[in-house]
């Protein structure tokens, strides 16, 4: 029998943990650089380029629960969540690519290509992070163990505002290579994802054998679940909360390279630095938290955590 207090390795913790870089590289740059390739680079207008922003963001609420119900019941050999990671690697490096590609086309064919594109990338970032974080509960039932995975896909996680700090930089260099400078933009971003995509190899090796908890099957999902999980006051506050943070930090990464170009009129070095303290910062921070949530509680935490944010835009 399996012995739920057994300590994880740390090579395993280490390679599980890479996740969070993997499944948020390419969120990261989107959120940070998404609505300025689309209007300074592609040409869209700013309208619409929100516009597919919400869209992604609304279509990622729709599939979670349902990448997380076909994660439950997949009958493999191999367990039900490693086959998905690894299945969706190179899916998802290429449409993470194909969303910073701008191929010149005409204003509609190109909403049309792009539209379909973050559609796309949303559902494979969905099924690669979601089966990556289901994946931690099924390497042991130790809480302990578990916080402690988690916490290492955090900080990897983390890690990918410090990964794209120097994005301008690179465009501008890669961007020498071709007649059409915004091909910068892909190798960037194929630099970014080829990372990405040897983090995902080394998960899925490390992992394995871990899946110790495959047996327990996962019940049938359906609409009715769901109507009934949000029944629940708590979840549905929760659940606000959560989307406002998402939709409020997304806005404000969208506008800083407008902010920094235009009204401050930084070089792209200097936006590379700027975006590099950053993210050092909101590691610091994140950090910061966990030890406010275990001194104080996670709702004091969270206050201070907002509080600070609000303090800062200001």
């Amino acid at each position: 029998s399996t012995n739920h207090n057994e300590k994880l390795p740390f090579k395993v913790k280490l390679g599980y943990g890479l996740s969070g870089y993997s499944s948020f590289i390419a969120w990261t740059a989107f959120s940070y650089y998404g609505l300025y390739f689309f209007t300074d680079v592609v040409g869209l207008s700013a309208a619409f380029a929100g516009a597919m922003i919400s869209l992604g963001t609304l279509w990622d609420a729709i599939t979670d629960p349902l990448v997380g119900a076909i994660s439950d019941n997949l009958n493999c050999k191999y367990g039900r969540r490693r086959p998905l990671i690894i299945g969706v690697a190179l899916p998802f490096v290429l449409i993470s690519i194909l969303m910073f590609t701008n191929w010149g086309f005409s204003e509609s064919a190109a909403k049309v290509y792009f539209v379909s594109i973050i559609l796309l990338y949303y559902t494979a970032q969905t099924v690669l992070d979601i089966s990556s974080s289901a994946l931690g509960s099924e390497m042991t039932l130790d809480y302990d163990e578990r916080s402690s995975l988690a916490t290492y896909k955090n900080y990897f996680g983390l890690l990918a505002t410090v990964a794209i700090s120097p994005t301008l930089v690179l465009v501008d260099y890669f961007g020498k290579w071709f007649e059409n400078p915004d091909y910068g933009w892909s190798c960037t971003i194929a630099v970014y994802m080829l990372i990405a995509l040897v983090f995902i190899i080394i998960l899925w090796r490390t992992t394995r054998g871990y899946e110790r908890h495959r047996e327990e099957a996962g019940s049938k999902f359906s609409i009715a679940d769901l109507k009934e999980i949000f029944k629940n006051k708590a979840t549905r506050i929760v659940a606000l909360i959560f989307a406002i943070g998402i939709f409020s930090n997304t806005i404000n990464y969208s506008i800083q390279v407008y902010y920094f170009t235009n009204y401050v009129q930084l070089t792209g070095a200097q936006i590379a630095t700027v975006t590099l303290i950053f993210g050092i910062t909101s590691i610091i921070g994140a950090w910061t938290v966990d030890v406010l949530m275990k001194k104080f509680g996670k709702m004091l935490a969270w206050v201070i955590g907002i509080g600070s944010e609000g303090l800062v835009l200001v």
